[in-house]
């Protein structure tokens, strides 16, 4: 049997995978009522409940924000890592 060398940084991450995989287990079923009542009040055409009008087009702006950032921080990781990845050289010329 060959024993592999565990670094600090991979026992966090590990423990943090670990922990967090048992959180979303354990709560699982009320995370899945949630998104189901949810889901049977957005058909049925239900207000919302604990936001007004203007909150809720405020909440849906700043998750389409997140949603653009998240597209630009992963166009940006393909232009600045993939080329290394692959072994291409590219100058600013190239672009």
């Amino acid at each position: 049997m060959q024993k592999t060398k565990t670094t600090r940084r991979g026992f966090l991450r590990a423990s943090a995978g670990l922990i967090g995989g048992g959180w979303l287990a354990a709560n699982w079923p009320g995370i899945a009522a949630a998104a189901e009542a949810a889901a049977s009040a957005r058909d049925a055409g239900a207000e919302f409940s604990h936001l007004d009008p203007l909150d809720a087009a405020d909440l849906e702006a700043m998750a389409a924000l997140a949603q653009t950032i998240a597209i630009d921080l992963g166009v940006s990781f393909a232009l600045l890592f993939v080329p290394g990845i692959i072994g291409a050289s590219l100058t600013a010329e190239e672009y």
